[in-house]
């Protein structure tokens, strides 16, 4: 990392990795294929919750703990499908985990020390630094995110339509 941009660039490392977890909008979509519109809500409610009180503290840690755990899991299948679509998403713009997924196409490497609530947290590091982060990157980034979200919009209506093609043909 350059020292004159220590101060500029360090506090986007946040932002890059928020970015990459894409599973985040792709997750709900998976969930409301699986179980509709009640499942996607249910879905929503435990991200939020852990959003809200999944970082410990001593006031909320046993519900912080549960809702962490529970998003994890919830978002197990969902963050392993986003990676592969995530992967088509690079390769069409030309441009491990979604997190790494972004760091490799961008090269540039993402994680190491965070802070959360101004207490340090150490990530593993993803990806090697070829070279320095750039401000254009965080729209290289969104950019990877909208098209990885749209390859799954048009892969979950496709399975919706051969599922109902499968349903009808079995009436």
């Amino acid at each position: 990392m350059q020292p004159e941009t220590v101060g500029v660039i360090y506090p986007c490392f946040s932002e890059y990795e928020q970015l990459a977890r894409a599973y985040g909008a792709n997750s709900p979509l998976c969930f409301a294929l699986i179980g509709g519109a009640p499942l996607a809500m249910f879905y929503r409610a435990v991200n939020m919750l852990d959003s809200m009180v999944g970082y410990w503290n001593e006031k909320y840690q046993n519900l912080g703990w549960a809702s962490a755990r529970l998003d994890d899991l919830l978002n197990y299948l969902p963050a392993r499908l986003t990676v592969g679509m995530m992967l088509l998403a690079c390769l069409i713009k030309c441009s491990g985990y979604p997190e790494a997924t972004i760091a490799g196409s961008l090269q540039i490497q993402l994680g190491g020390t965070n802070y959360y609530f101004g207490a340090a947290s150490e990530r593993a590091k993803m990806g090697e630094p070829l070279r320095y982060i750039e401000a254009n990157d965080i729209f290289r980034t969104i950019n990877v995110m909208k098209t990885t979200s749209n390859i799954c919009v048009i892969l979950f209506i496709v399975t919706s339509i051969l599922v109902e093609m499968v349903q009808s043909n079995w009436k």
